[in-house]
C-alpha cells in the first residue's frame, strides 16, 4: 500500500520500482514512512510461496523477514501456525468526494455492477431476479438522478435485466470499474481515493447482488469465477473495513466441466 503523487492505493511490485523511491511513501501500520530504496536481486535465494489462513499465498526469498507475534522471523524460519502481524490501511489525507457523487449511492450502484452487471455498448445491464423490487426502485432513482433511463425485461420465468442508458452513468462505471468481463472487472484506482463510507457501501453493494448472507454463522458467503485482481481488491477492501475475510481457490463441476472460482467468506 503506497502514497505517491497520485494518491494512496495498492501497487505491484514490479510496478512500485519504476518509481523514484524519493516520490514514494510505505504505511509500516502507524504511519507513513519514506522509502529509501529497492534493488534487484540477480541471484535470488530460493523462493518460498507462504498460503496464509486466510487463504491468500505471498512468495518471498528465503531470507524475506515477517514481523510475527515471535518477533522479527525469516521466512526460512517460520512454522505452521505462527501468525503474521496485521494493520488496518488509512483512510486518505485528502478523500475525494466529487459534489453529486454520493458515497452511499455511488458505492452501491458500483458495487452491483461489479457483481451483476455487464454492458452491451452504451447500456448497462444489471442481471436480477424478477421479484427484487426494491432493487429496481433504487436503480430507478439512480437513473433519474442522473438523467438516465430505465427498463426491465423479463428473460425467463424468474430471471430479467435491469436496463439503464445515460452518458453520465456509463462515466461513473468507466471512472470505479476497469475490465469488461467477470474474469476482469475490478476496481479501478479511484475507488481507493474515495471514503471508507463510500468503500463500505460498494461492498454491501456487491454483497447484495453475489453474496449470501449465513444468518446461523453471522457471515457473507460469496464466490466468483477466478479473477485475481477482484480478489486482491477483496483484500484490501476488508484491510480499509477491518473486516475479516477469507478466499481460497475452488474448482466448480458443472455438467461434466470444472470451472476455477473462488469462495470465501
Amino acid at each position: 500500500h503506497v502514497k505517491t503523487a497520485n494518491g494512496e492505493r495498492p501497487m505491484t511490485i514490479k510496478d512500485l520500482v519504476r518509481l523514484d523511491p524519493e516520490s514514494v511513501q510505505l504505511w509500516n501500520g502507524e504511519k507513513w514512512v519514506k522509502a529509501i530504496g529497492w534493488q534487484k536481486q540477480t541471484a535470488p535465494e530460493g523462493c518460498l510461496e507462504i498460503i496464509l489462513r486466510s487463504g491468500e499465498r505471498l512468495r518471498c526469498s528465503e531470507n524475506h523477514h515477517w514481523p510475527t507475534e515471535r518477533g522479527l522471523i525469516r521466512a526460512s524460519e517460520l512454522v505452521m501456525g505462527d501468525r503474521i502481524k496485521t494493520c488496518t490501511l488509512p483512510e486518505p489525507e485528502t478523500i475525494i468526494s466529487p459534489f453529486g457523487l454520493d458515497d452511499e449511492m455511488i458505492g452501491w450502484f458500483v458495487g452491483l455492477y461489479l457483481a451483476e452487471g455487464s454492458r452491451s455498448e452504451d447500456t448497462i445491464m444489471i442481471a436480477s431476479h424478477v421479484k427484487e423490487t426494491q432493487r429496481f426502485e433504487f436503480l430507478e432513482k439512480i437513473a433519474r438522478a442522473y438523467h438516465g433511463t430505465l427498463a426491465i425485461h423479463q428473460i425467463s420465468e424468474n430471471g430479467c435485466t435491469v436496463n439503464l442508458n445515460g452518458k453520465i452513468l456509463n462515466a461513473i462505471i468507466d471512472t470505479y470499474i476497469a475490465g469488461n468481463t467477470a474474469k476482469h472487472k475490478h476496481l479501478s484506482p479511484k475507488c481507493w481515493q474515495r471514503s471508507n463510507r463510500f468503500l463500505r457501501s460498494l461492498l454491501n453493494g456487491y454483497l447484495h447482488g453475489d453474496g449470501h448472507f449465513d444468518t446461523q454463522n453471522n457471515r457473507w458467503r460469496l464466490g466468483f469465477t477466478q479473477n485475481l485482481e477482484l480478489e486482491a481488491d477483496f483484500r484490501v477492501l476488508s484491510a480499509r473495513l477491518g473486516i475479516g475475510l477469507r478466499l481460497r481457490p475452488y474448482n466448480m463441476k458443472q455438467h461434466e466441466r470444472e470451472f476455477p472460482t473462488i469462495r470465501g467468506e
